[in-house]
């Protein structure tokens, strides 16, 4: 091949181990996720008529399924232990009641408090509004190829908190765009109260470069483009 394309760097240098032998050409390109939707105004009332008393609260956001690669339960452990009285946990996924995991959704349900809120899957400009509205979006995964939503976040000005196991965390790390920490309940619990004291609003600034300088699809574009050998674009 004249090239082999990786997401992101991690999953580069997680293909070395993976395959041998190893004699390639890797470049890493992106995924690239392109510009958020307009109309910032009706994306957060559309959000807060539904959710009125996330209005004046700090909102931390979880936003993908509910499995158990997803590490929810640490994320729900951690919350309870540590988060204040004005501080909100917006659990929003598909909840599929028929799948193989019944018993763990049953388990994450149990421990649902008054400051945890559940939410089907959210889109549009109901998820739009969500990630706007949001203080922080943590994925607190065991493994995540990419992380789309960590890259929309980002595209909205919100700071991610983010486990080693999110391919995505190097390059967040590396612009300062949010905070990560193991793929354990110490780790999680690092991210939660790192969350409580605010420690990522020196991330607010660069949020937005990350997206532009290593996520937006323009990027990935461009990249692309000059790996391919001339002429083979057309």
């Amino acid at each position: 091949a004249h090239s082999v394309c990786f997401t992101t760097e991690e999953e580069r240098m997680l293909a070395k181990k993976t395959f041998k032998p190893y004699c390639i050409n890797d470049v890493v390109t992106g995924l690239g996720v392109s510009d958020p939707p307009e109309k910032k105004d009706v994306q957060l009332q559309t959000i807060f008529s539904c959710f009125p008393e996330f209005k004046n609260k700090r909102v931390l956001l979880y936003l993908g399924r509910f499995h158990p690669k997803k590490g929810v339960d640490l994320l729900i452990n951690a919350f309870l232990k540590q988060s204040k009285k004005e501080e909100i946990l917006l659990l929003a996924g598909p909840i599929n009641h028929s799948d193989n995991h019944v018993k763990y959704l049953q388990n994450l349900s149990l421990k649902n408090k008054n400051k945890i809120f559940w939410s089907d899957m959210i889109k549009g400009d109901m998820k739009w509004g969500a990630l706007r509205m949001a203080d922080a979006l943590i994925l607190p995964s065991h493994q995540e190829n990419f992380g789309m939503v960590v890259a929309e976040a980002l595209s909205v000005g919100t700071p991610v908190f983010l486990t080693n196991k999110v391919n995505l965390w190097r390059e967040v790390i590396d612009f300062g765009a949010g905070i990560v920490a193991n793929d354990d309940q110490k780790g999680v619990d690092h991210l939660v109260q790192e969350w409580v004291l605010n420690a990522h609003q020196s991330c607010l600034k660069n949020t937005l470069k990350c997206f532009h300088e290593k996520l937006h699809i323009s990027q990935t574009v461009k990249k692309i483009l000059t790996i391919l050998p001339d002429g083979e674009c057309m």
